[in-house]
């Protein structure tokens, strides 16, 4: 067989079926959805936990407080969780409404909140924004690794595509805030 056509005939032989070349093509699409999806499920969970630890956390500052007195969870930084947060706004917990604040890393309005989500984005401006917390009675909450080591309250870790808790127990308590022991039953517990 002359070279041209023997090598017409391989390259007709090695092409792929249309219908395979379509179901390597819909995969390769469907994979940075399902990503997204994951993610976004991921935002779910952390933004329920947030919601949650509201009712096994205890504030001094809530202690007797009227129940028009809002919980304020505060958030620094954009991301999913940030704005599934926002949708948070108006709700009810143990008897109180709950506000959304934003902050800002470059300081502004001293952070009087809560709860302080710092969002996966602000990572570079951790130290700044642990600088700029009260002395007590806000409890900090992210999604950056190894935030619960590096003096935050509750971080977040992802295993095996589930959504952990670190509790930084020591910090917690310097703070004057109570948490229960359901909560820390979930949690890997830091002393």
């Amino acid at each position: 067989m002359p070279l041209l056509p023997a090598l017409t005939h391989l390259r007709t032989a090695l092409r792929p079926p249309c219908w395979l070349l379509g179901l390597v093509l819909l995969w390769t699409c469907h994979q940075p959805a399902m990503a997204q999806q994951e993610k976004l499920l991921q935002a779910k969970v952390k933004t329920a936990y947030v919601f949650n630890f509201i009712r096994f956390v205890e504030w001094p500052s809530l202690e007797g407080a009227p129940p028009t007195e809002p919980i304020r969870v505060g958030v620094i930084g954009k991301d999913q969780v940030t704005d599934l947060l926002n949708e948070l706004s108006g709700k009810q917990v143990k008897g109180h409404p709950l506000v959304i604040e934003r902050y800002s890393t470059s300081g502004g309005k001293p952070i009087q909140c809560h709860i302080l989500f710092i969002s996966q984005s602000e990572q570079q401006h951790l130290a700044r924004v642990m600088r700029q917390l009260p002395p007590s009675g806000v409890l900090t909450v992210s999604d950056i690794g190894r935030f619960s080591q590096q003096g935050g309250m509750i971080g977040f870790v992802t295993e095996e595509g589930k959504v952990r808790i670190e509790i930084n127990l020591r910090t917690v308590r310097q703070s004057s805030l109570r948490i229960h022991a359901k909560l820390l039953e979930v949690a890997t517990v830091h002393q």
